[in-house]
């Protein structure tokens, strides 16, 4: 089957803008394809991946450690309003901000051909990474095709036409502070600059070849009387390299010595081995165009096949944003135009990096998910440093967000979401699910093992003791949130919000797995028994959800959009309906109030669950097995004209991408979820999605399933085990299998040989 964008020519003025665009990338760099059409100019917005503003710098606020003990006491005594200037004060990081993620440039395309534009297809193949775009002009047949080369590192541009009618030229700038473009021997054309003072320093470089007339005037290429235009583009940086203009003209040399379809070929081939890895097919296939079935879904319309078709643009944007050797996927993919874009474009850890990575390992793309260990890895001596400089502990930790540079300290532009020691903790749940997904000990031992130990030790120093005897954090705060005190007033920080605790559960449960897998038991595997046993058990409040803070506070937005307390639910799976019925109820009472609230609240206070925390309350009914509100959830997202654009990019109430991974992530986790414990197939399964089938989905335990349904019942599933072992299944009505087995109503277990398949039976 074909995975295809197809934008209809309704309104061809909106493809101009950013948003509408078809990204795409090679992990390193990144191409917005837009299309100004009828002689216009055209825009390419360009991206690499490691153009960050500014250098690495020490942020810690060194008074942190002669405060914060006090602030604990504030906290406790219920001295809200001090506790919260003093955290101002004393916690956030001097200079109060990190640099943000930068574009590289534009690329401008002036087209001059008739203006009567006929016949418009725009296209983005996904499983093969290629966009396309085929119009008239006149009685000229125009094609134009587009790709980022992973192999050969470089943006391709092919411009076809059935005459030698083409007349086109181009140039790359980059604004503010452009440097000028440099011409080089071989007509080609490069870029240097730098990202600010000190900043990671960047080439870009460019040029094109032709079966026409070609030109080189000032800055700009031409292209006159041709049929055939190819383009190619390509770009290094000192963070990678050091020389990195040599770099970037020799990949630029290179490409332009290969053949065209040579080049293609290894990025299709490159690209589409990767996309096919997983499949989930809903048993439609639908080929409208994407904006008519848009508009299908907002005039209320069901459309099956659209829940496949955005867990495979999500697939697609992980491969094009998140390879080997890069950096992770930042808060817009690597696909940014501005230089002051919202919240930096950084990794933001109190969910938003984390859900770029909730479909990695369960589609089957474990390569991609490599940068962001390579980012944590980075992370671990800023996070040290900042253990030291700020609770005098010593391990890692980490606050609310970090950059390129890994940085570790609290950022002041956030209040109410800066102060939050656990967000390292939560990156360290990452290491520990890549371990059960691949069953991986090299990987555990070596890259795992030794950051889950130090996250461990600078709980097992910092955490402080509550009245009750428990070990819990503090200051901290429930993300972005806000409670009010008895008093009446705001308090923003208080000692053991439940998320935290249930984040370092979570992590000393990991640590305690390793120990046990690896069969290295120290002294420290000791302490961090005790300690794991003295944290703060979830709790329920006086509406019968789970407790958010310390205390039984009135939230000021009831219907918040992070819905934090709910971490042990999704993606944690530490509460579930069948092994703590009361606290799964907690958690549906929880999202209940939230959404009875959202839908009066301003939008100061929740807006309406329209982006990743729609995907990620999505994600959450499915844990709960509701796959009607599971469903419902994304079908508000795609009805909603406000966020999704026509290419399907979620924006809501800005362009994050965090909400296009959450969204495939809700997708799959309706047909199979799994924890260290039990695999579930269908656990969700809304009434739409009916009939249909998976392939190459995986899970926790080491396993890779495939599965096929009919009328909401499984006909077929079979799984390959990676790792010798027990496979534990709830499967609704399986009656065995091919292998020995032991059954309890609809679960079964098997005993596993790495290699092996088995079939279960229904």
């Amino acid at each position: 089957m074909e995975h295809k964008f197809r934008l209809s020519p309704k309104n061809p003025k909106s493809w101009g803008t950013f948003d509408n665009s078809f990204p795409l990338g090679n992990g390193k760099l990144g191409a917005m394809v837009m299309a100004q059409l009828g002689g216009g100019m055209d825009f390419i917005s360009l991206n690499q991946d490691s153009l960050w503003h500014g250098p690495a710098q020490d942020r810690n606020n060194p008074d942190a450690i002669k405060y914060y003990k006090k602030i604990r006491e504030l906290l406790k005594n219920g001295e809200v309003d001090e506790a919260d200037k003093l955290c101002y004060m004393a916690m956030t990081s001097m200079p109060k901000y990190f640099g943000a993620y930068e574009p590289m440039g534009k690329m401008h395309m002036y087209f001059i051909h008739d203006d009567n534009i006929t016949g418009l297809m725009k296209e983005l193949d996904l499983q093969n990474g290629v966009a396309t775009m085929d119009y008239k002009a006149g009685d000229l047949s125009i094609h134009r095709e587009y790709f980022v080369s992973r192999p050969d590192n470089v943006f391709a541009i092919k411009i076809t036409a059935d005459k030698p009618e083409l007349d086109v030229f181009f140039n790359v700038m980059r604004r503010p502070c452009e440097n000028g473009t440099e011409i080089l021997d071989n007509n080609i054309l490069c870029m240097s600059n730098q990202c600010g003072v000190d900043g990671v320093k960047f080439t870009c470089s460019w040029s094109a070849k032709t079966d026409g007339e070609f030109s080189r005037i000032g800055d700009f290429i031409g292209c006159k009387n041709a049929s055939e235009i190819i383009i190619y583009l390509t770009a290094d940086t000192s963070f990678y390299t050091e020389d990195y203009k040599a770099s970037a003209i020799k990949q630029l040399t290179d490409a332009m010595a290969k053949d065209y379809d040579t080049i293609k070929s290894a990025h299709v081939a490159d690209f589409s081995a990767l996309f096919h890895r997983s499949a989930i097919d809903f048993g439609t296939q639908n080929t409208a165009l994407t904006t008519d079935r848009l508009e299908n879904l907002r005039n209320g319309g069901d459309d099956p096949g659209f829940a496949e078709l955005i867990f495979n643009y999500g697939k697609y944007l992980l491969i094009s944003s998140s390879r080997p050797g890069c950096q992770p996927a930042n808060l817009q993919g690597i696909w940014c135009d501005k230089f002051a874009p919202e919240w930096e474009c950084n990794y933001t850890i109190n969910i938003n990096l984390q859900i770029n990575y909730w479909i990695a390992e369960i589609a089957g793309l474990s390569e991609c998910h490599e940068p962001f260990f390579d980012l944590l890895e980075r992370m671990v001596p800023n996070g040290e440093r900042t253990a030291r400089t700020m609770y005098g502990c010593d391990g890692f930790m980490a606050h609310h967000c970090t950059n390129l540079w890994g940085d570790t300290a609290i950022e002041g532009n956030s209040f109410p979401s800066s102060v939050w020691p656990v967000g390292g903790a939560w990156l360290c749940k990452h290491l520990w699910d890549r371990y059960l997904y691949t069953q991986d000990k090299e990987f555990l031992e070596k890259r795992a093992f030794p950051i889950l130990k130090k996250a461990a030790l600078f709980f097992s120093q910092y955490l402080d003791e509550a009245e009750d005897g428990c070990l819990v954090t503090g200051p901290s705060l429930s993300p972005e949130n806000v409670y009010i005190t008895d008093k009446g007033r705001e308090g923003r920080h208080c000692m053991a919000p439940e998320m935290d605790n249930q984040i370092v559960r979570c992590l000393f449960r990991a640590v305690l797995g390793a120990y046990d897998v690896l069969g290295c038991h120290d002294d420290q595997y000791e302490l961090f028994r005790t300690v794991h046993s003295k944290l703060r058990p979830t709790r329920i409040n006086q509406y019968g959800s789970i407790m958010e803070w310390d205390k039984d506070y009135v939230e000021r937005d009831p219907g918040h959009r992070h819905i934090s307390p709910l971490f042990a639910l999704h993606p944690d799976y530490e509460i579930t309906p069948d092994l703590t019925p009361e606290l799964a109820e907690a958690c549906d009472k929880t999202i209940q109030r939230r959404l009875e609230y959202a839908a009066v609240a301003s939008d100061r206070a929740a807006g309406s669950f329209q982006g990743w925390n729609g995907a990620w309350l999505s994600c959450c009914y499915s844990r709960l097995e509701q796959g009607e509100n599971a469903m419902q959830t994304l079908l508000n997202i795609w009805r909603n004209p406000k966020a999704l654009t026509d290419t399907l990019l979620n924006k809501y109430p800005v362009f994050q991408i965090d909400g296009n991974f959450g969204m495939a992530a809700a997708v799959a986790e309706m047909v199979i979820s799994s924890d260290e414990y039990c695999v579930k197939l269908l656990p969700a399964l809304p009434k739409l999605l009916k009939d249909g089938s998976f392939r190459g989905l995986c899970t926790r335990g080491g396993n890779v399933f495939d599965a096929e349904w009919k009328d909401g019942k499984l006909t077929k599933a079979s799984f390959t085990a990676r790792a010798n072992g027990t496979c534990h299944i709830k499967a609704k009505g399986v009656t065995g299998a091919d292998a020995p087995f032991e059954l309890d109503g609809d679960f079964i277990t098997i005993t596993t040989e790495a290699g092996k398949t088995y079939h279960l039976c229904f």
